[in-house]
């Protein structure tokens, strides 16, 4: 009986660690195709610094960095992961790399989102500052219509579809 639980727990065990070795393969993935595609944009000089010459970054060129450091840090700790998860042992430092990896690509995306919400913002705003809508009482009215604003000049065909109702 007590045989027939460990087989069962270590089958399990492996399945687990097959699906983890899965999304592991994957961060590493995802690291590599997002720095190969940094790698061959065109790069602008700003203040000292090398940046990818796209609106979206020149105007931030810190938050290009800091993808760049989660990219690093995600992809040594997915390789890490990849490279000890075969041995028990190590079992605890594999988990800890593959949590280090994890939270790597969740910062380089939420950094890649915010880049993009500062410059759809940039783009719109003609006096719109987002930092003073706590100051003197911002209206949340006037927040939803400048955000639906936004949303029609990226997207026109909205436009037509509310014309039409």
């Amino acid at each position: 009986m007590k045989l027939e639980m460990k087989k069962m727990e270590s089958e399990a065990h492996a399945a687990d660690q097959e699906s983890l070795s899965k999304f592991t393969t994957l961060i590493l993935g995802f690291c590599i195709s997002i720095a190969s595609v940094v790698w061959f944009l065109p790069h602008e000089n700003i203040d000292g610094d090398l940046v990818p010459d796209l609106k979206i970054f020149t105007e931030h060129p810190v938050l290009f960095h800091a993808l760049v450091i989660t990219l690093i840090l995600s992809f040594s700790g997915a390789s890490g992961a990849l490279l000890i998860r075969n041995f028990s042992r190590h079992a605890t430092a594999w988990r800890c790399y593959f949590g280090v990896s994890l939270v790597s690509v969740a910062s380089a995306l939420l950094i890649l989102v915010c880049t993009v919400f500062l410059e759809i913002v940039r783009l719109d705003s003609s006096g719109f500052k987002l930092w003073q809508l706590n100051e003197k009482g911002a209206d949340s009215l006037f927040l939803h219509s400048h955000m639906f604003q936004v949303f029609r000049k990226i997207c026109p065909a909205s436009q037509e579809i509310s014309e039409i109702t």
